[in-house]
C-alpha cells in the first residue's frame, strides 16, 4: 500500500489531535480511520509499510560468511620437478613460485607457452601429474589438504564440464541438491539467482547440448553455467582454468568483468590462468603472476606491472596492450633468452633481499591461522547422504541419452533383426537348419556385445564429469557409483526386450513355452550385465577413450575366439586357453542354445537323403520325431562346449561374477582417480613451522 501521500507528518502540537492515520495494520498500531494522538504511530504504519513493499533479505549462508572474513589464499617455494626421459635428469617445471591471493580479489596467472601455468595451477589444486612437488600452500593459514579443498574450494577447468542433456536450471538444481545433501548451507532460492545474474534467464530451459544433440549453448553461456555450479557452493577461493578459451573478445571481456564483480559481490577468492587477454580483459584482473621458464617474472599489482618492467629497462609503447607486450618480453623461443633470465634474476635477487628481512611465512602467510574456517563449512558427501539425490538425476541422463541408451536400444533391434532375417529359414525345425540356428543364437549374443564398445567412450566422458565433481566435493564417488548400478540392472533387461523380444521370439521364433522365455532371457541380461562392466572397467582404465575402446576390442575378440565354436578350447594353449575363462560369451551361448533347443522337436531323419547330416542319433523314435535332448547331443559332437546338460545357474552365476569381479576394478580404479595428489612437501630448507598456533587455535574455537 503507497503511503506517500498520507498525512503522517504533524505540523505543530495542535494539529495530532486531527492527524488520522488511514492505513490499517495490526491492532497494536493504528487502526484506519482512529484518530492517533500520538505522531509515533503513523510512522510506525510508513516503515512497516516501506518494509512490507521491500525485499526479504535472505539469510547468508555459512559458506558466504566464511569467505567474507578475512581468507587468503598463499603459496611459497612451490617447487615441481620430473624426471626427463631422454636424459634421465631431474626437470624442474616450476622454481619458487609463490604468491598471496586476497579476499575477494582476483589473481591472473599469465605466461608464454611452456611457462608452468598449467603445472601450479594443477598444484594449487592438488592434481599435480607424477613428480616431485615441494612448497607450502595453505588457505586461512590452514595447510590445503584434498578435504580442505573439497570444503572450500571449486576449480572449473577448461573444458567445460557440463551434462549435455540436462539444462541450465537443471545443472543449478541438481547442483543445488547435491551439495545441500552434503552438508553444505545453501540459501534459499540460490539457483535462480545464479541465473539472473549469470544472464542464463533466455537459455534457463535450453539444453547445454553436443554432437548428438543439436543447438545448445553458445561457448560463453556455457562457460557462465560452468562458474554458476561453482557459485552455488558459494565455495572460498575459486580457481578458473583458461576461462576465456575459445571465446571471441566480446564474450571474454564479458566473461572476466562478471567474474570481477562476482569475486567482489561474493567475496571470492580467485586465481585465473588465462593466455595472451586484451588491454581489457588485462585491466579487470588485481594482481598478476607473470610466469617464464617456471619461473617468476612479476608477481604483484596488474596495473603497475607496466611500470616494474619500465624499471628494468623494458618501456610499454603507445597504444599496446600490456599483456601481450609483457608476454613478448619473457617469451624465451622469440625473445634474446639472456634478456629474459635478467628479468627472472631481477625478481628472484629482489625476492631473496626481502627474506633476507622478512621469510616466507611473514610476507605470504601473514594473519595467523583461522582454525574457524575447519568449523565454518562442512560439506562432507558420502554413500549415505547422496544416493537418493544421485539415482534421480542419473535416472535423467539415461532417460536422455542418446548414447547408452539410444542409440543402443537401436542397434540391438536391428542388428539381430538383421541376423534373424538372414537365417529366417532356421525358425522352422528341420535338421537342416539345426547349424543354422546353432549360429544364429551365437550372432545374437555376440552382435549386441560387440555394439557395447559405444558405452566405452560415453563412460569415459561421464566419468570425466563426475571426477571433477568429486574433487569439488559435490559428489561422493561410491554414491556415483552405487547409483549407476542400481540402474544398470534395469536398463540391461529393457535391452533384452528389444533384443529378444521382436528379433528373437517373433521372427526367429525362439521357445517361450514352459519357462523357456524366462531362461533365455535370463541368461542374456547375465552376458550382457558382463560385458557392460566389461565396457566400464575399460573406460575408467585409461584417460583416453581410444584406448580403452581397443582394450574392449581385443576383449570381445578373444572371448568370441575361445568361445569353444571356432576353435575347441582344448586345442588352445595355455596360457592363451586362459582367456577362455574371462570372458563370459561361451557360456552365454551354450545356455541360450540349450533353453532354445531342449524343449523344440525336430523332423524324423528318414525325411532325408544320406547326404544330410542328422542330429538325432541312434535311438529316436520315428514316430515322433527327434526331442531336443537328442539334437544338443549331437550338435556336442561338432560343438565341444554344447552340452545336453542343465547349465542355465551355472553359466547365469559364472557371468554375473565375471561382471561384478569387473565392476569391482572399475569401482577400484575409478576412486583411486578422484584422489587427486598429496599437498606440495615443505622444502627441506624451508624453516620448520611449529603446529602450537594451529592446536591453540583450534583447541579456543572448539
Amino acid at each position: 500500500m503507497d503511503l506517500a501521500g498520507l498525512p503522517c507528518i504533524a505540523q505543530s502540537d495542535d494539529e495530532l489531535s486531527e492527524l488520522s492515520c488511514v492505513a490499517g495494520f495490526d491492532d497494536d498500531v493504528c487502526i484506519a480511520g482512529r484518530e492517533s494522538t500520538d505522531i509515533d504511530c503513523c510512522f510506525e504504519d510508513r516503515r512497516r509499510a516501506e518494509a512490507a513493499k521491500a525485499p526479504a533479505k535472505r539469510r547468508p549462508s555459512q559458506q558466504r560468511l566464511a569467505s567474507s572474513a578475512s581468507r587468503v589464499l598463499a603459496f611459497s617455494r612451490l617447487t615441481f620437478s620430473v624426471a626427463d626421459r631422454r636424459t634421465r635428469r631431474e626437470r624442474r617445471l616450476l622454481d619458487d613460485v609463490g604468491a598471496r591471493c586476497d579476499r575477494a580479489t582476483t589473481t591472473a596467472v599469465m605466461g608464454p607457452s611452456g611457462s608452468g601455468k598449467t603445472t601450479l595451477i594443477s598444484l594449487l589444486t592438488l592434481r599435480a601429474p607424477r613428480g616431485r612437488a615441494t612448497g607450502r600452500v595453505t588457505l586461512g593459514g590452514l595447510a590445503l589438504t584434498q578435504r580442505r579443498f573439497r570444503r572450500l574450494c571449486f576449480v572449473v577447468n577448461q573444458d567445460d564440464e557440463l551434462w549435455p542433456t540436462l539444462t541450465p536450471r537443471e545443472q543449478l538444481r541438481h547442483a543445488t541438491q547435491l551439495f545441500a545433501a552434503a552438508g553444505a548451507d545453501i540459501e534459499p532460492g540460490r539457483a535462480e539467482e545464479i541465473i539472473d545474474r549469470l544472464g542464463l534467464a533466455s537459455c534457463a530451459d535450453t539444453f547445454v547440448g553436443h554432437a548428438l544433440v543439436p543447438g545448445g549453448l553458445s561457448g560463453g553461456q556455457k562457460r557462465r553455467l560452468s562458474i554458476g555450479v561453482a557459485l552455488v557452493k558459494q565455495p572460498v577461493a575459486a580457481f578458473l582454468d583458461e576461462p576465456t578459451s575459445g571465446l571471441d573478445a566480446a564474450a571474454s571481456l564479458h566473461t572476466m568483468a562478471f567474474v570481477r564483480s562476482l569475486a567482489k559481490d561474493e567475496h571470492l577468492i580467485v586465481v585465473a590462468t588465462i593466455h595472451q587477454p586484451s588491454t581489457k580483459v588485462f585491466l579487470d584482473f588485481d594482481t598478476l603472476l607473470l610466469l617464464s621458464e617456471g619461473r617468476v617474472a612479476y608477481s604483484g599489482a596488474a596495473s603497475s606491472a607496466a611500470a616494474a618492467f619500465e624499471g628494468l629497462g623494458h618501456v610499454l609503447p603507445p597504444l599496446t596492450n600490456p599483456a601481450d607486450f609483457l608476454l613478448d618480453v619473457v617469451n624465451s623461443d622469440f625473445s634474446d633468452a639472456g634478456v629474459v633470465r635478467e628479468i627472472l634474476d631481477a625478481y628472484a635477487a629482489a625476492r631473496e633481499r626481502r627474506r633476507a628481512t622478512v621469510d616466507d611465512d611473514a610476507h605470504f602467510h601473514s594473519g595467523g591461522v583461522d582454525a574457524g574456517l575447519e568449523t565454518a563449512v562442512v560439506i562432507e558427501p558420502t554413500m549415505g547422504n547422496q544416493v537418493v539425490p544421485l539415482l534421480r538425476r542419473h535416472a535423467t541422463l539415461l532417460a536422455r541419452d542418446l548414447v547408452l541408451v539410444g542409440v543402443r536400444a537401436t542397434c540391438f533391434f536391428f542388428g539381430n533383426l538383421y541376423f534373424a532375417t538372414v537365417y529366417i529359414k532356421s525358425r522352422e525345425r528341420h535338421q537342416t537348419q539345426v547349424a543354422n540356428r546353432v549360429w544364429l543364437l551365437i550372432w545374437m549374443n555376440a552382435v549386441p556385445a560387440c555394439l557395447t564398445l559405444v558405452i566405452v567412450v560415453a563412460i569415459n566422458m561421464e566419468t570425466r564429469m563426475v571426477k571433477s565433481e568429486a574433487r569439488n566435493g559435490m559428489v561422493s564417488p561410491a554414491a556415483y557409483l552405487l547409483a549407476r548400478a542400481a540402474l544398470q540392472v534395469p536398463l540391461v533387461a529393457g535391452f533384452c526386450l528389444v533384443a529378444l523380444g521382436v528379433p528373437g521370439f517373433a521372427v526367429a521364433n525362439f521357445t517361450a513355452k514352459d519357462g523357456a522365455f524366462f531362461t533365455t532371457c535370463a541368461i542374456w541380461c547375465a552376458g550382457q550385465f558382463c560385458w557392460d562392466c566389461y565396457g566400464t572397467a575399460c573406460a575408467v582404465a585409461f584417460d583416453h577413450p581410444l584406448l580403452g575402446t581397443a582394450l574392449y576390442m581385443f576383449a570381445w575378440f578373444s572371448s568370441f575366439l575361445y568361445a569353444g565354436f571356432i576353435i575347441p578350447i582344448e586345442d588352445v594353449k595355455w596360457p592363451l586357453r586362459a582367456l577362455a575363462y574371462v570372458f563370459p560369451m561361451g557360456r552365454s551361448i551354450r545356455s541360450m542354445i540349450w533353453s532354445d533347443f531342449i524343449r523344440a522337436r525336430y523332423d524324423a531323419c528318414d525325411n532325408y537323403s544320406s547326404s544330410h547330416y542328422c542330429y538325432c542319433g541312434d535311438d529316436w523314435d520315428p514316430a515322433a520325431g527327434c526331442d531336443g535332448k537328442h539334437v544338443l547331443r549331437d550338435i556336442g559332437i561338432i560343438y565341444r562346449s554344447i552340452s545336453a546338460r542343465d547349465k542355465i545357474a551355472e553359466d547365469v552365476a559364472y557371468c554375473a561374477g565375471l561382471g561384478f569381479l569387473a565392476g569391482a576394478y572399475a569401482c577400484v580404479a575409478f576412486y583411486r582417480s578422484t584422489r587427486g595428489s598429496a599437498a606440495p612437501r615443505p622444502p627441506s630448507d624451508a624453516p620448520a613451522r611449529s603446529r602450537a598456533p594451529l592446536a591453540a587455535a583450534l583447541k579456543h574455537t572448539s
